[in-house]
Parts: C-alpha cells; structure tokens; sequence
C-alpha cells in the first residue's frame, strides 16, 4: 500500500477551495446581521443626543444597510461566489464608514460611537472567517478610519483620551487578527485531518476491493481445484474399475473363459492401462511446469509421416460418430526439429476435443504449413463453438465449460492449459478462433526448424515419437463417451431365454465400462444399457425393470436426477436402484439415498460384489411383484364374488317370486277377469242413471275398476317370471315398436310434455316385441311419473328423450327425462326385485327389476346415468339383428 504524501502549498490550495462555501454562507449571514444591528442603533441616537440626533443619523444607517444588502446579493451570484475573498473585505466597509462618520460628527475622539468599531472588528473577526491578512487589513483600516474621523472633527482637547482609544483598538485588532491566525490554524488541521481520513478510507476501501477481489480468486482456485480433484478421481477411477475387475475375472474364471474372451479382457486392460498413463503424464506435466522445469527435447520428426499416422489412428473415431476427418500438409514439408511427444500431444489433446465437440455431420479438417518462418498445426471443426465469456478462461487450469455432474464431455480441465504451456516452451503460441454455434479453430505455431531425415529416421517411432503404439481411435472413444451414439441400446439377443431372466437397466456413460457391465451380467440378466440417465429413465418408465444400476456422473441427468425422477413415477417407485459412484465421502453417500437410492457401489468395484448386490436385489423386486400381482388378483377375485353373490342374491329374488307368481296368477286371473267385466257391465247401467247416486254411482265403480286395472298389471308383471323359455326370435325394428310403445299413452299423455324420438331405421335386433313393448312402457311411464313430481321454473317444462342409433355391432338407445333425478345411494339398487323410489301403494319395485331380466334375456346390457335435480338418463344396448341370427 502507498504512503499518501502531498505538499503545504497542495493542501493550502484544497484547503482554500474547502472554505470558499463556507466563508459565502458566514459573509451572507454577517452582512443580514450587520444590516439589522445598524438601522436599530437609532436606540443609542435617540438616548444620547435625542430625536434631533436620531434623524440626523439615521439617513447614515440606513444607506449602510443597504449596502449590506447589496452584499448579500451579490454573495449570492456566481461572480460574488468567485470574488469571496475581495467581498469579504467590503462587508466591513459600510458600517466602518458609517461609524467613523458618525464619530466625526458628535466629538471625534471622545465620541461615544468609537466602541462600535471595536464591535465591529470583533464580530467581524469571530463570524466571518477571514483568512489572518484578512483580519490585519480589516484592523488597520479600522484604526485609520478612527484617527481620520478623530482629527476630522476638529481641535483635539482631550490627547489622552484619544491615545487610550486608539490603544484599545489597536489590542483589539491584534487579538482579533491572532485569534483569526490561531482558528485559521486549527481549521486547517482540522482539514488536513479530515482530509487524510477520507484519503485512508479511501485506500482502506481499495484494499477491501482487492482482497475481496483475492478472496474471491481464491474461492474459484479452491471451486476449481476441488472439481478438478473430483473430475480426476472420476478419471482416475473409471480406468481403475477396467483394470482391477478385469484381473479379478481372470484370477477367478479365467480357466473357464476362452481365448477370445481372454484376449478382450487382456485389450481392455491395455486400452485402459494407456489411459490412466495419459492421465498421470498429464498430471505430470501440469507439475513440471508448476515447477519451471518443463523441458523441450528437439530432435528430428518425420512431420509427414506423424500427420499421416495421426489422422489415421482417428479416423475410426471420427466415422463411428459420423464425422469427416481431413488432414494436409504442405508441399515441402518433410522433416522438422521439436519436441515429437509433446507435439503428437498438442494434436490429439486438439484433435479429440473436435472430435468431442462436434456434433454428428460435422467435419474436422487437421492442417500443417509453414507461414512466416513458423510451423502452424491447425485443427478446425464445425462443433458447437465457444461464447465470449468462455473464451477468456480457455487456457486455465482445471477449467471446464461445464463443471457439474451433468456435463455431456468428461475431462480434467488441463488440457488446453498443457497444449499452451507446450507450444510456449517451443518458443511459439497457440490462438483459438470460435464463434458459438459455428465452430471452432486452434492454430499452434512453433519456430520452424527444418531438417533432413534418411534411412531410418523417417520412422516416427524412432525418432522418440513415444505415444506412436497407441490406438488413439480406441483410447479416444474410451475418453470421450459421446462418440458413442447416444441411443446405444445393448439387449441380449436369446429372446426366449432372455425374457425368464431379472431385467436389468444400465445407464453408464463411459462405453468400456458399459461394455464391460454387460458383459459380466448378460449370462444371468436381460440387459439394456444406456449412456444417459434420460434415456434410461424413459426406457424404465415404459418398462420397468428388476433393478436399475445407474452412474453417478453422467451427461444431461447425473445419477441423483435419475433416482429422483424415477421414484416421483408410480411404476418404478419401488425398482431398487444402485449408483455407481467415484466419490467416496460421506456426503455423496447421504446424497444417493436422501435421492432414493437402495444401494451404492463405489468405483473400482468387484464384479463378484455387483453381481450379488443385483442379483438379491432383483429377486427381492420379483417377490414385491409376485405380491403386488397376487394383491390384485385377490382384489379382482373379491370384486367378482360380490358381484356374482349380488347376483345370485337377485336370481333368488326372482327364483321365489316366479315360484309365488305361479301358484298366484291362476287362482287370481279367472276371478278378476269375471269382476273387471261385471264392473264394466255396472259401469254401463250407471250411465242410465241420473241424479247424485248416478254420478255417486259411476265414481264408485270408476275407482273399482283402476285398482282391478291395477291388480291386472300386477300379475302381467309377475307373468314375465312364468315364461322362461319364451322364443326371442322375432325380427323387430326398434323405431316401429318404439312407435306403437307410444300409442299405449296417447290418451293419458302430459299436454305441458315434450317428446323427441329419434331412431334409426336400420336399429333392428332379434327378440320378442312384447316384452320389449313392456319395457319401453315401463321405462316411459317411470319417466312421465318423476317429471310430474318436479316442479320447473318458468320458460321451462318436462322433456323426454329417445335416441337410437347404429354404433358397430349393437343398437343403442337412450331414454332421458329431465325429471328429478335419482341420488347415488339408490342408483345402486335400481334394478333390484322390489325395490322402489315412489311412494307405498303406487308400486311394487318390479317394473325396472323385470326390464333388467328381459333385456339380458336378449343379450344386452342396461345401465343408468343420473344427476339429482337435473336428468335421469337409462341406456340399452341389444346385439344387431345379424349378429343375432348368427349364433
């Protein structure tokens, strides 16, 4: 931190410039005070030398007044601001020039007025805030003013007198110009205090900034240093896990495998033994140059030649993905001097992130020139580019576009930090070009040293090219999962065998361990695999599965969302879920089950210890799905036992009261047949009669004759239970018998009543006309019967409803009345033998119950839709006439 240091002349200056607003306020308010004080001294005038006196001085009092005013006027413009110092010294002039004259006028020396100039310079001196040469003119004046006035009067008489005067204005002027020099002093100290405060706070607040702006650098070294640390452990582990469970393989079934298998296992080791070598030079290398100790080794390359093989050893990569990989070189380029491992890196470190970050389509176009004495390596693809923010933090160390468990591109963060850092030491430099959503360009450019290669030496792998074995198409696949189609699918192909075992679902992002999973369970599970959680929790919804092993880094949903999502689902809440997972804290193990999970395996894991885990775990789904199964089969089983005891209970019904109606029927038919014709022969007389007995009469064999009417529907209805084996064979269209149903009720039909009726002509079904004129007519007259127990508001009246139509293989129609409606409780028992919703005595509850039976006796079904208070709807559905006839 820097000292602040400023000279006196500096601090004058700002000190000057500090008091000007304060000396305009205290001059405005000393020139308001002087301008009232004066005009009131006509008090002392007036006690001193009387009125005559008074008037005399007034006219001086109040001309000094007004000067005062025009003071504070012109203190109050911005020229009067910018002259304070030359207005100060005016403000004192009007009232010493209307004292002194005063003083001239009533004695000269020993004139009583000679105190007002001592009061004046005093005030002056405390209120005004003169500078000290201020405050000197001011005194020196006021003594002149006072000696000119003195001798002006005239003779002196009285020396003494004007000596003792002129020694008390000569004390008070220099007290008050010392007081000015001493409160001048301490203001400024006071300032220059002040001053240094506000310059250390402001130094202070720097400070602040710049530690807060160091703490906060240093929360995103340790942000980055801790994913980083994650990251590499993720990295780190995931080769592990194909190098350890590999191994165990062999030590425990390697006698059993085959040469293949062996020889897969031995590969896969190899691929992922080569990586975990990159992973820890890399690390190496960020550690050499943290120590200054990154060294260049130049020696002869066959460039041509390395050019050649690197574009070849990437091109499988690049086709699986769908990509178009080009490499040129330009024509007399042979041989060059750098350092060949660390360039070979330079390259695939660039060439895999193109490969990463370029969508399917794309094209990727890797070029060597020469261009101004420098040898350029430039790789350019059509990806997804990079924004302006990203593009300033590209070459830190541990950085990533995306640092969360979700990001779609694994990887460390050190890799474009070591491609900077190599082509540094070379003496060159590395300049990216990207635009978001248009690409990406990384031109490295190093001194261009050629040389001449014969013989041998154009073998790249002898000329210290150390990474020339490697399978980069295989290790960058293995490093960068999304090469891999995102809707990799693995399924075990022996279907008939396969769908008998546990079904298992795998998402994994890293496609060796995907690989390596699969086959490890495929003997004894039906495997899908997945290298997203999104997929794999859509592929879980569709069809749920035993058990679910999941990772816990993946792209687009890390292993938490998946578990999270797939327990919000009713059809997987309960699929045990295991997360694979390279982090070992406490923290990340709360996190998997607080998300769901019922177990986790921690990278590198035992295939013999995932293999168990799922395994208990998918019988453990199976029997939880034995039991739910039997659960609802138990459920159906007792829906279906009340329903037939509902039924069994109806079919008792009706066995009894076809029994009873059987014994009923004949010994009541014959004799109500004889009474009901000898009520009509009664009723006939009474016509002939006349007077009151004959209307008396008439009523009484009326009444008579509707409850034998009554009687006689009675044992119609009961008649339908005696005739079990009617035929149903008849051919009857629906419209015509809904036609003579209605004719039934022309003479009793409501006036106030609407009907609509509308029934296809083509509504014709197989059974008997009769019974099904019964039905209509008990339908319709249940209808007629609520409608007239409802009361409607005005404008609006009953209205009943019969609609047929044709739908596929049945005729359905609806029968609605806008009547009352019935409650949900007695919806329930409508079809019931003797149950009833009218009043006692105006039914038995057998209309419905036998309309129930004849309609399955034709093979259809009846249902009931109602809402109390607004409509009551039945519909019937009866078999057309031709699947009728064919069965």
């Amino acid at each position: 931190m820097h000292e602040f240091r400023i000279t006196n002349h500096d601090d004058w200056a700002l000190f000057e410039e500090h008091e000007r607003p304060n000396r305009v306020r205290n001059y405005q308010i000393c020139c308001l005070v002087a301008a009232f004080f004066m005009p009131a001294g006509f008090i002392l005038d007036l006690i001193d030398f009387g009125l005559e006196g008074m008037w005399t001085f007034l006219p001086a009092r109040l001309l000094s007044s007004a000067a005062l005013l025009l003071c504070w006027a012109a203190l109050k413009l911005p020229m009067g601001v910018k002259s304070v110092e030359v207005m100060g010294l005016i403000v004192a002039v009007p009232p010493i020039a209307a004292i002194a004259w005063m003083i001239s006028e009533t004695g000269g020396a020993t004139s009583p007025y000679y105190a007002g100039l001592n009061l004046v310079t005093l005030g002056a001196g405390l209120l005004m805030r003169w500078r000290t040469r201020d405050s000197v003119i001011v005194s020196i004046v006021t003594i002149l003013a006072f000696i000119l006035a003195s001798a002006s009067s005239g003779i002196v008489e009285n020396w003494s007198a004007v000596g003792n005067n002129i020694y008390f204005l000569v004390v008070n002027g220099f007290i008050v110009v010392v007081g000015t020099w001493v409160y001048v002093g301490i203001r400024f100290r006071e300032f220059q205090a002040n001053r240094q405060l506000a310059l250390s706070q402001e130094e202070l607040e720097v400070a602040n900034l710049q530690l807060g702006q160091q703490n906060e650098q240093l929360k995103e070294l340790d942000e980055a240093k801790s994913n980083f640390f994650a990251n590499i452990s993720h990295e780190l582990r995931t080769p592990l896990t194909l190098l350890q469970a590999p191994i165990q393989r062999l030590l425990t079934h390697g006698d059993q495998m085959s040469f293949d298998q062996q020889k897969q296992q031995l590969l896969r080791m190899q691929v992922n033994t080569t990586r975990l070598l990159g992973l820890i030079n890399d690390l190496l290398d960020l550690a050499k140059v943290e120590a200054g100790r990154l060294d260049v080794r130049w020696r002869p390359t066959n460039v041509r030649k390395m050019v050649s093989e690197l574009e070849l050893s990437l091109r499988g990569a690049a086709e699986e993905k769908g990509l178009t990989l080009t490499s040129s070189i330009e024509e007399g380029i042979s041989g060059a001097e750098f350092d060949t491992e660390k360039m070979e890196r330079v390259c695939i470190n660039l060439l895999s992130n193109a490969l990463k970050f370029t969508p399917e389509g794309g094209e990727i176009d890797f070029r060597v020139d020469v261009r101004n004495g420098e040898l350029r390596f430039q790789v350019r693809d059509t990806g997804i580019g990079l924004s302006a923010d990203h593009m300033r933090h590209l070459f830190d160390r541990f950085w990533q576009a995306d640092n969360s468990s979700i990001r779609r591109y694994q990887g460390t963060g050190i890799g474009l930090s070591l491609v900077k850092e190599f082509s540094e030491a070379h003496g060159g430099r590395v300049i990216p070009e990207s635009a978001e959503g248009k690409g990406t360009t990384f031109t490295v450019s190093i001194p261009y040293r050629p040389c001449k290669l014969t013989g041998a030496r154009l073998s790249r792998g002898e000329t210290g090219g150390a990474l020339a074995s490697v399978d980069w198409s295989r290790f960058i696949r293995t490093a960068s999962p999304e090469l891999r189609k995102p809707t990799a699918d693995l399924v075990s192909e022996e279907a008939s065998e396969v769908s008998m075992r546990p079904k298992v679902i795998i998402a994994e992002d890293e496609p060796d361990v995907r690989e390596f999973i699969v086959s490890e369970l495929e003997p004894h599970f039906s495997v899908r695999a997945f290298n997203d959680g999104a997929s794999a929790v859509s592929a879980a919804k569709d069809e749920p599965p035993d058990v679910i092993l999941t990772d816990m880094m993946m792209p687009i949903m890390d292993g938490l969302q998946v578990c999270r999502e797939l327990r919000a689902v009713e059809s997987t809440v309960s699929v045990p879920i295991v997360v694979l997972t390279a982090r070992t804290d406490d923290e990340t193990r709360i996190g998997c089950l607080d998300a769901g999970a019922t177990d986790f395996l921690t990278k590198p894991f035992s295939p013999m210890e995932l293999m168990v885990k799922l395994r208990n775990l998918a019988e453990l789904s199976s029997r939880r799905k034995e039991i739910q199964f039997e659960k609802i089969r138990l459920e159906k089983t007792l829906t279906q036992l009340q329903a037939t005891e509902a039924m069994l209970m109806r079919n008792e019904k009706l066995a009894s009261l076809g029994r009873m109606s059987a014994g009923l029927i004949h010994e009541i038919n014959n004799p109500l047949n004889y009474a009901r014709q000898g009520l009509l022969l009664l009723d006939s007389h009474a016509v002939e009669m006349e007077g009151p007995h004959g209307e008396e009469c008439r009523e009484t064999i009326g009444d008579v004759l509707e409850g034998v009417d009554r009687v006689v529907r009675i044992i119609s209805d009961l008649m339908s239970f005696t005739r079990p084996g009617s035929r149903l064979d008849e051919v009857v269209n629906l419209k015509i018998m809904l036609q003579t149903t209605l004719r039934f009720f022309s003479n009793s039909w409501p006036p106030q009543l609407s009907l609509t009726c509308n029934v296809d002509n083509q509504a014709v079904i197989l059974g008997s006309s009769g019974m099904l004129v019964q039905v209509f007519v008990n339908l319709i007259q249940n209808a007629i019967d609520a409608m007239g127990e409802k009361t409607f508001q005005e404008g609006h009246g009953p209205e009943l409803t019969i609609l047929g139509r044709v739908q596929g293989d049945f005729v359905v129609l609806k029968v609605r009345d806008n009547g009352p409606g019935i409650s949900e409780d007695r919806a329930q028992s409508i079809f019931d033998p003797f149950f009833t919703s009218k009043d006692v005595g105006k039914g038995l509850g057998l209309g419905l119950a036998i309309c129930h039976q004849i309609v399955l006796d034709h093979r259809g079904t009846i249902r009931m839709q109602s809402e109390q208070g607004e409509y009551c709807e039945f519909e019937l559905a009866f078999p057309v006439a031709g699947d009728a006839l064919s069965i």
